[in-house]
């Protein structure tokens, strides 16, 4: 009798996202910590580590204050000689880039990459910045993903690249990616699981002094050459096709485009996909450049591989059509659906024709939808009563109102004829104190969360005391980071895997930090709350309210 052969799978396959893959990429790399800030995209990446990582092994996953927090934490660990993973959205990105760019020229011994998700058609961010370019403009090496299986091997030479080359490696990806899900089988991840660095010590030094920065740089400057030399020799670019109407992309821009032609590229595209988008693989660019007689540049966000294509293409004194965004001839502005690829395809080849119709409406319900308010939220009556005390108080001198994002802005921004000011992540409190400062006629009022407070409101509150403004603060105090998916914060007395840790009292703070006026209210007291609302807007200086109480 023949026996059945056995399944030599020892796991029933995952379904992950596209995040999912790259904490397990992560996680597999060997990375020694795990560092991030509440906020999306990113969430969901965290999420899956800290479900990984059991009470019974040592935490590895962190929650930080602010970007900035998080980075030179890492930078630390980097010195001592481990590998460690920062995970931000793009619009927090530009606050570390001081300390990368002075890690870069010192002597490292472990490694740093940056995991960076951006958001290009401002699904669920207040900015939709290309952090590719502000990498490119601090001269960090830039991979991005294709597809989400990816992860394993583009993490692993991420950590590689900043160990052998001393540099911090920027890995970007973006929120479509994270929307394709695939199987994830244990046993066929295409990279090993490699040992995770715990006991390393930091010797030697690390110092960028006025008199060894040019002496710094000229090493950097080599250490940037060899990643050059390293994006040509490493095939970072796949072709396709053999057709004479070339397109080059980067990203899950390769994955939908794929999509759009069902891999049918003959006899009309020849198709390029890059993964070191800066530098990007010359070479390889102008071979493939040569051997077309048009050329379109596909990306999401800022021109960045477009403009270092179109240096070769000048090099190469390459004459054939064009189609990019720098003349127009490309969407300039957030992510590139794939209904817009069809039509942009079949326009530039009408005799091209796609299996399959795509159209605007389809992609809209695929995006990530908003998530709505917890039943029972306090902040919808909070806000009422605030708005109405307002009233009390000024009557028809309207105050000016700035409102951190977050569950504070989507209630407070139902209000009608309530909020005038809302920019970055943690910005009202300053921006408030701006306006106070401008000696305007009317006054001003800052609005903010627990979770921004700590991000960056304690030093801008501090700022606001010592330039002697006229400014009142609110902060709505809900002990956590709600809207992104509830992760701790300092004051909420517990840490990423639920284990109790030390609370931060902001009252304590307040009291140290000589605020002209500060009062810790339950709103479920009304009558407390609406006191503490008007006796704070009637007083003069700095004055604080905080309204205290957790999600239900």
């Amino acid at each position: 009798m023949t026996r059945k052969q056995k399944s030599t799978k020892k796991h029933k396959p995952k379904t992950l996202i596209g995040e999912q893959f790259l904490a397990e990429g992560i996680d597999r790399s060997g990375a020694s910590f795990v560092l991030s800030v509440p906020g999306l995209p990113g969430r969901d990446l965290m999420d899956y580590l800290i479900r990984k990582t059991t009470l019974g092994k040592k935490q590895y996953v962190h929650w930080s204050v602010n970007s900035r927090t998080a980075v030179d934490t890492a930078i630390g660990m980097v010195l001592s000689g481990l590998w460690v993973a920062v995970v931000l959205r793009g619009p927090d990105f530009a606050a570390t880039l001081d300390s990368l760019q002075t890690l870069s020229l010192v002597r490292t011994r472990g490694a740093l990459i940056i995991i960076l998700g951006d958001d290009p058609a401002a699904w669920v961010s207040h900015n939709n910045v290309d952090s590719r370019q502000l990498a490119a403009a601090a001269n960090l090496p830039v991979l991005e993903l294709e597809r989400a299986q990816d992860s394993f091997p583009l993490v692993r030479k991420a950590f590689e690249w900043s160990e052998s080359f001393q540099l911090p490696v920027v890995l970007r990806y973006t929120t479509a990616l994270n929307l394709q899900e695939d199987e994830f089988w244990e046993e066929d991840a295409d990279i090993t699981r490699h040992p995770r660095k715990t006991r390393i010590h930091f010797s030697g030094s690390a110092l960028s002094l006025p008199e060894n920065v040019l002496e710094n740089q000229t090493h950097w400057r080599k250490r940037l050459q060899d990643v050059k030399d390293a994006v040509e020799l490493e095939h970072l670019a796949k072709t396709f096709g053999l057709g004479k109407k070339g397109i080059i992309t980067s990203g899950y821009l390769f994955s939908k485009v794929l999509e759009v032609t069902g891999g049918k590229l003959d006899p009309y595209f020849s198709l390029m996909s890059i993964s070191s988008v800066f530098p990007i693989p010359e070479k390889a660019v102008g071979d493939f450049i040569q051997r077309v007689d048009e050329l379109m540049i596909l990306e999401e966000g800022d021109p960045l591989v477009e403009k270092q294509v179109l240096e070769e293409m000048a090099g190469l004194n390459w004459k054939g059509k064009f189609l990019g965004k720098t003349n127009q001839q490309i969407p300039g502005e957030g992510e590139i659906f794939k209904w817009e690829i069809e039509e942009l395809l079949t326009q530039w080849e009408p005799e091209f024709e796609t299996e399959d119709s795509f159209f605007p409406y389809q992609e809209q319900q695929d995006r990530l939808l908003r998530e709505g308010f917890c039943e029972g939220c306090a902040y919808s009556d909070v806000m009422e009563e605030f708005q109405r005390a307002i009233r009390t108080v000024y009557g028809n001198q309207k105050p000016i109102v700035v409102v951190n994002s977050g569950c504070v802005l989507r209630e407070a921004i139902h209000l009608p004829d309530f909020v005038n000011i809302t920019l970055s992540s943690g910005s009202a409190i300053s921006v408030a104190a701006g306006l106070a400062g401008a000696q305007t006629k009317r006054a001003a009022i800052a609005i903010t969360g627990d979770t921004s407070f700590f991000q960056n409101g304690i030093q801008n509150l501090l700022n606001a005391v010592f330039m002697r403004q006229d400014l009142f603060v609110l902060i709505l105090d809900n002990g956590l980071s709600a809207q992104t998916g509830f992760q701790p914060n300092p004051g909420s007395g517990w840490d990423s895997r639920g284990t109790k840790s030390k609370r931060i009292e902001k009252d304590n703070f307040l009291f140290a930090s000589n605020v002209d006026f500060f009062r810790v209210v339950n709103p479920d007291d009304s009558d407390a709350l609406q006191m503490a609302f008007k006796d704070g807007l009637s007083a003069t200086g700095v004055r604080v309210v905080i309204v205290e109480k957790p999600c239900v």
